[in-house]
C-alpha cells in the first residue's frame, strides 16, 4: 500500500477515531488490533513474522541475567531471517530487473526488536510488561516506512499521552507537509516538469542529460523518503506520540559526515549505537567502524552488490573527509571570515554532488554501467 493512497488515508482517519473513542484502558489494544487487521489484509506473511519476532524477542533474548551466547544466538536468528528475505529481493532485482517486495515493515520492526533486546540485556529499559512491548512493536504509524523509534521514548509517551488539540493540529500539519513533498514537489515538479525539461534537451547534450537525471533522482529520493517520514510522524502525533525525526535538511550538509547525521537519522543513529561503537572499541580502529557501519546501512536497504558498492562508496568518502581534517589546518582559511559563506556554499555543493553521484551505483545494473554514466558526465569528450 502506498502512503499516498486513499486507502492509507482512510486507515489513518479510522484508526485515529477508533483510538480516541475507545475507553482509556482499551486504547492500546485497539491500536494493536488495527495493526494486526491492517497486516492481515495487506501482508499476512508480515503479520506472522511480526508475531514470531515479538514472542522470540521477549522470551528468547532475555534480561541481563541471560547468557551472552543466548543473546548472540537471538540476534543471529533475527538478522538471518531479514537477510534471507533481502537476498531474495536483491537476487530477483538483479536477474529479472524488477523489484521483489520483502514482507511489509520487516526492515523496521526487526531493528526495533534488536534495539529492545540489546537494551534489555544491558538493563537500560524502564519497568514494563509484555503488553507494553507488544504495543511498541505493533505501532501502526511506523509499520510502513519507519522511522525506527526507540522503546524508552515510546513507553514514556505512552504513559503520558492524552488528547490534545495541539497534538492533533501539529499532526495534521505534518501529514500535509509530507503529502506536499510527495504529491506536489516530487510527482509534479521533479518527476513532471523536470522530466519534461530533460526530455527536451538535444540528444547531443548527453552529459548534461545524465547530470540532470542524477539531480532529479537525488531530489526525488529525498522528497519521497522525507515525505513518507513526515506522514508517519504526523500520524503518530495524532495518537499522542512524538516519534524521532528522520531527516534534517541533509542536502544542506557541509561535509559527508554531517550529511549522515541528517539523513535517515533513525537508521544511522541505530547503526552508530550498536555497530560503530562496538567495532571501534573492539578493534580500536574508528575507520573500520565507519566503513562497516555504512556498508551495513547499504545492505539494510537491499542485500546486493549494488548496495554493497554504495555503502563502500560512502564509507570511503567519510574516511577521505577525516583524513582531510588532518591537513586542513595547514591550508588555512582562504579569504578569511569574509569568504566563509562562499566556502560553506562550495562545501555544501561538493557534498550534495558526492551524494547524488553515489545514487548512480544503486540505479545502474552494474558497476561498469555506473562508471560509464560518471565518465559521460565528467569527461564528455
Amino acid at each position: 500500500m502506498h502512503v499516498l493512497s486513499l486507502e492509507w488515508l482512510a486507515w489513518m482517519a479510522g484508526v485515529t477515531a477508533l483510538f480516541w473513542l475507545s475507553p482509556a484502558r482499551l486504547r492500546d489494544w485497539s491500536l494493536v488490533a488495527a495493526t494486526a487487521a491492517f497486516l492481515l489484509l495487506n501482508a499476512p506473511v508480515s503479520l506472522a513474522l511480526l508475531a514470531a519476532i515479538v514472542v522470540a524477542t521477549y522470551w528468547g533474548a532475555g534480561p541481563a541475567s541471560t547468557s551472552g551466547w543466548r543473546m548472540l544466538a537471538f540476534l543471529a536468528v533475527v538478522v538471518s531471517a531479514m537477510v534471507a528475505f533481502k537476498l531474495r529481493q536483491g537476487a530477483a532485482t538483479t536477474l529479472a530487473g524488477a523489484d521483489v517486495a520483502i514482507p511489509l515493515g520487516l526492515s523496521y520492526y526487526t531493528f526495533r526488536a534488536m534495539h529492545y533486546a540489546i537494551e534489555r540485556y544491558k538493563g537500560k529499559l524502564p519497568p514494563h510488561r509484555f503488553g507494553d512491548f507488544v504495543c511498541y512493536m505493533a505501532f501502526l504509524p511506523t509499520i510502513l516506512v519507519g522511522p525506527i523509534h526507540r522503546f524508552p521514548a515510546f513507553h514514556r509517551d505512552r504513559l503520558r499521552r492524552q488528547w490534545s488539540a495541539q497534538h492533533v493540529s501539529a499532526g495534521l500539519e505534518r501529514i500535509l507537509y509530507g503529502y506536499v513533498k510527495v504529491a506536489v514537489l516530487c510527482n509534479v515538479v521533479v518527476l513532471g516538469l523536470f522530466d519534461r525539461f530533460i526530455a527536451e534537451l538535444p540528444h547531443e547534450a548527453q552529459g548534461l542529460r545524465l547530470y540532470l537525471a542524477i539531480v532529479q533522482s537525488g531530489l526525488r529520493l529525498y522528497l519521497l523518503f522525507s515525505g513518507f517520514s513526515d506522514v508517519a510522524i504526523g500520524f503518530s502525533r495524532l495518537l499522542g506520540y512524538t516519534i524521532i525525526e528522520n531527516f534534517d535538511w541533509p542536502y544542506l550538509a557541509r561535509n559527508i559526515q554531517e550529511f549522515w547525521r541528517r539523513w535517515h537519522i533513525s537508521l544511522t543513529s541505530f547503526v552508530r549505537d550498536y555497530l560503530f561503537d562496538f567495532v571501534a572499541a573492539a578493534t580500536r580502529q574508528p575507520a573500520l567502524g565507519m566503513v562497516a557501519s555504512l556498508v551495513v546501512i547499504g545492505l539494510w536497504h537491499e542485500v546486493s552488490l549494488r548496495y554493497l558498492y554504495w555503502g563502500l562508496y560512502h564509507g570511503m568518502g567519510v574516511l577521505v573527509w577525516h583524513q582531510f581534517q588532518r591537513v586542513k589546518p595547514w591550508l588555512g582559511k582562504p579569504g578569511g571570515p569574509r569568504l566563509k559563506p562562499l566556502r560553506d556554499a562550495l562545501a555544501t555543493l561538493l557534498t550534495v554532488h558526492f551524494v547524488w553521484f553515489g545514487f548512480v551505483l544503486v540505479e545502474q545494473p552494474s558497476l561498469a554501467a555506473a562508471f560509464r554514466v560518471w565518465s559521460t558526465i565528467l569527461w564528455p569528450w
